[in-house]
């Protein structure tokens, strides 16, 4: 009985954690640039609704700065990667993620993307790479660059799916280091 309330107590901070999540923007999705956009059908025949599998957005769920080896630095941002399809839900899709980060302005320069601290591209995804709960874990690793103190950024990430479409979400104030 004991371990069932514990259970329980777990699963109720678990989920008032996610709950209390800081919202990311999703951006729509846009048409990849290397495919050209075909042009509209001579008939004006409304284009379907999206199917349930299909992706229609992406989340970066709460990206953070991380250690995940045996030494005392930050390694670089973690997050969550969840593409979801029309009802919210997640969509194991293969892909190819690209990301960018910047740093982040002060709030006397208006906030915003500053300096671009560094460019990831060619991330493969797999459906394996997903999780049934938060989607799948994607690490940034820092290159040349060292975090100051309450150091912020703007993450901007892309996942561009098989059918060729592109989608990029962003996050600002992102904690970079320690």
């Amino acid at each position: 009985m004991t371990k069932l309330f514990l259970l329980l107590i777990a699963i109720l901070i678990c989920g008032l954690t996610f709950a209390c999540a800081a919202p990311t923007t999703p951006v729509p999705a846009q048409p990849s640039p290397a495919q050209p956009v075909p042009a509209p059908p001579a008939t004006s025949t409304p284009a379907p609704p999206p199917t349930p599998t299909q992706v229609v957005t992406i989340d970066i769920g709460w990206p953070l700065a991380k250690n995940w080896d045996a030494d005392p630095e930050i390694d670089g941002v973690e997050f969550n990667l969840t593409p979801k399809d029309a009802q919210d839900k997640m969509v194991r899709t293969p892909g190819t993620l690209s990301a960018q980060l910047w740093l982040e302005k002060s709030f006397l320069e208006g906030g915003g993307k500053g300096e671009l601290v560094q460019q990831w591209s060619g991330i493969q995804l797999t459906k394996d790479d997903y999780d049934i709960i938060f989607g799948a874990r994607i690490r940034l690793e820092y290159r040349a660059f060292e975090p100051g103190k309450l150091q912020f950024g703007v993450l901007e990430v892309t996942l561009e799916t098989p059918d060729g479409k592109s989608f990029t979400a962003r996050a600002t104030s992102v904690l970079l280091g320690e």
